[in-house]
Parts: structure tokens; sequence; C-alpha cells
């Protein structure tokens, strides 16, 4: 008589759906497996297995976020010009991310990619890109007294590239820039009258994704970490030795002008005090 062999379970790592799971389980003859098996280890309340965990939606009015803080009062004053070309939305409690965190971080929205210019931030300046700035990812250092200092170079910008040679005047970089002054004027009147106080101002901590963001490498001053050959794990972002970034939160952008697209994703590493912009493409 041949010996019992117990059913094989298959790998089913990374497939992520609860439903997927339950029919491989069944499908080996394992039966319905309990919600014990199905969540993630480090989160209990999960009702899917392997998916990351989502960050909170806040809205104005939460002591948590700051709106629209002062430009002035957002860059270091030797970049005064970041003021042109990057629209302070709102500051962050970091304690509010992780506890052992303190200091306002202030999120700066890019005005450009311009329609029909670009793709992309980042992608017309492409001889300006180095360890710091690259396509669709920006980087800055949170100095001590909260400000931002922007770590790439001012021709990075398409705004700055032209205006230093003095093609700005009449081009669709500059019309781009007026139409989108306006509309965030109108979005700043809105958001300061109370009209948008049910609105998503943030979505507070949570844990990377999977997503077209991943589709472009960080700067080289970074390391995109992708999950293994199996699909175990989450993407994740590091500086070159290592040290990972966090996660702070999410704004879509279209909440602060209508000429703006995609999501925009803050990363933060405490020990450098490097602040990561990049974007999820709808």
């Amino acid at each position: 008589m041949p010996p019992v062999v117990s059913p094989r379970l298959p790998r089913v790592v990374g497939m992520g759906k609860k439903k997927r799971l339950e029919e491989l389980l069944q499908a080996v003859g394992v039966g319905r497996p309990s919600g014990e098996m199905l969540r993630r280890a480090d989160d209990p309340e999960s009702e899917e297995w392997g998916e990351p965990a989502e960050g909170e939606e806040i809205v104005a009015g939460d002591p948590r976020v700051r709106l629209l803080p002062d430009p002035a009062e957002v860059f270091t004053a030797d970049q005064a010009w970041l003021g042109d070309v990057l629209m302070p939305v709102l500051a962050v409690d970091l304690s509010a991310v992780d506890p052992a965190w303190s200091g306002w971080l202030p999120v700066v929205d890019p005005v450009e990619p311009v329609r029909d210019v670009q793709g992309c931030l980042g992608e017309k300046t492409e001889a300006f890109h180095d360890a710091y700035a690259g396509e669709a990812w920006i980087a800055f250092r949170l100095e001590e007294d909260g400000r931002l200092r922007f770590l790439g170079q001012r021709e990075y910008f398409l705004h700055e590239l032209l205006r230093g040679r003095g093609e700005l005047r009449g081009s669709q970089v500059e019309a781009h820039y007026v139409r989108d002054a306006l509309s965030r004027a109108d979005s700043i009147r809105r958001w300061r009258s109370g009209e948008r106080d049910e609105e998503d101002l943030f979505i507070l901590g949570g844990e990377l994704y999977e997503g077209n963001w991943t589709t472009v490498d960080p700067p080289d001053g970074y390391r995109f970490v992708q999950p293994d050959d199996d699909g175990e794990g989450l993407p994740s972002v590091t500086l070159a030795d290592g040290r990972p970034f966090r996660l702070v939160g999410e704004t879509h952008r279209w909440s602060w002008s209508d000429e703006g697209v995609a999501t925009l994703l803050v990363l933060f590493e405490p020990e450098s005090r490097t602040v990561l912009l990049t974007f999820e493409y709808d």
C-alpha cells in the first residue's frame, strides 16, 4: 500500500487577495482557512493577506496638520526662489507618524510638470539631474529650524532654467504657471472659507505600496528596493547606506490646483533629515 502523502501547500506569497488564497487552499484539500491564517502578522485587523497598511484620512481642522503655511517660513533664506516653483500646501506634525520624531514637516507641491511640455517633473531638464533630483523625484533636507533646503540644482526646474536663459517670457511654461497661480488662489480661498472642510487634506502614514511610482528609480543618492522574487514584502526606498525612508503620507495634487495631476508621496529619513517627494500618476 503506497504511503499517504499530505497535500503540499502551494507558494502563494504575494498573491494578495483573501478570496484567491481560499481557493488555492481548498484546491489542495486544506479547506477554508481561518481568519488568523489570512491576516498579516504585524496587522491582526487586516482583512487582506499581504496588503500594505493604509494611512489615515485627515481633514481640515485636525491638529496634526497645518493648512497653507507661509512660504517665507518654509524655505531657507538663500533659496527663497523655491517659492516660485514649489507651493507649500500643509505641514505635518512628525510625531503623528512616529512618536520618536518631533517638529513639523512642510509639504510642498511642485507647479511642474507643464502640460503638453513634460510628462513628469524633471523630464525636460535631464542635464541637471544629479544624486538628489531626477525624473519624478526630488530631495530636500529638513533643517533644524523646520525649513526645507532643496538638495538639487536650481535649473532642475524648467521654469528656472528658462528664466536663467531669458526664455521664460511668452513660453508655454510661463502660461502654465499663470494658470496654476489662478487655480491655486481659488483653491486657497475655498479651503480658508471652510467650503472644503470635509475633504481629505492628507493621508497620514501607512505603508508604501506597488504602483506606477515604482517604475522610475530615485536619484543616485537613494535606492529603490523591490520586493523579492516571490513577491513577498513591500517596496521600500533607502539612502545609499541602507537607512530606510518612511512614508509620511500622501496628498492629491488636484486638491490644490486644477493644473496638478497625480498624488504626491512624501517620504522621510530621520537621521539625515532627508525628505523625498515622488508621484503616483493615475
